[in-house]
């Protein structure tokens, strides 16, 4: 349900599974093993990425827990060393939109060493569901913008490319086609792509090794593993 590249050594993706469970798989696709990182301290896993410079997973939970305070569920992210499994503790998300709100995606922009993400409520919200939150590393809220007035109705995953420092993000359009937008981290839009006969979870770009350059992305239920070319 979500990939992301680690950049380590020769490098590997990691894939998060609905059971869930959290895989290295091999650049090829050809073998997985086990990561390290314990899931069961993660509310709900929904969304992953790998952050470069500090070899880090990062881990947005769909359903965090009930916070003391305010008594509902604040956006959480956990964070962990991608080789030891270590927790290295939680990001509070502030999106500054209402509660409760289920994490559905993150990416690491490395270009600007913030995070993106999206949300949604228990029920389809026009006023949530085609938003990009873009938080500082301490998980305050950077800027937003929504892809709705250009059509898009519901954003299915974020992800990042360092080499052309865009996003590129997975939606549905008003007439429920698949689409991949490209745009800065400001929103700025570059351009729209049909996904026509793909039905996919998230994408990856291969930033190392023999790939290093192209984009992959993961198919659910049944799971495939497949290499994409941007026209």
């Amino acid at each position: 349900v979500s990939l992301a590249w680690r950049d380590r050594g020769a490098g590997s993706f990691l894939g998060l599974s609905l059971d869930p469970r959290l895989s290295s798989i091999s650049p090829d696709g050809s073998s997985a093993t086990a990561s390290p990182i314990d899931l069961s301290t993660v509310s709900g896993p929904s969304g992953i990425d790998y952050r470069s410079d500090t070899d880090e997973v990062l881990i947005i939970e769909r359903q965090p827990p009930i916070d003391a305070t305010t008594g509902t569920r604040i956006p959480r992210a956990q964070v962990f060393d991608a080789a030891t499994g270590a927790p290295h503790g939680p990001i509070r998300l502030e999106p500054g939109a209402s509660l409760p709100l289920r994490g559905r995606t993150i990416a690491f922009a490395p270009w600007a060493v913030q995070l993106a993400s999206h949300y949604r409520h228990g029920s389809p919200d026009p006023g949530l569901d085609a938003i990009v939150f873009i938080h500082n590393l301490d998980g305050t809220l950077a800027t937003s913008f929504n892809l709705r007035p250009f059509g898009f109705t519901r954003i299915d995953a974020i992800n990042a490319l360092p080499d052309t420092q865009e996003l590129a993000i997975t939606v549905r359009d008003i007439s429920d086609h698949a689409r991949l937008v490209l745009t800065e981290l400001n929103g700025t839009p570059h351009r729209s792509l049909r996904l026509d006969g793909l039905t996919i979870s998230d994408i990856a770009a291969v930033t190392s090794g023999p790939f290093a350059g192209s984009l992959a992305a993961t198919e659910a239920q049944p799971s495939f593993l497949e290499r994409l070319a941007l026209p």
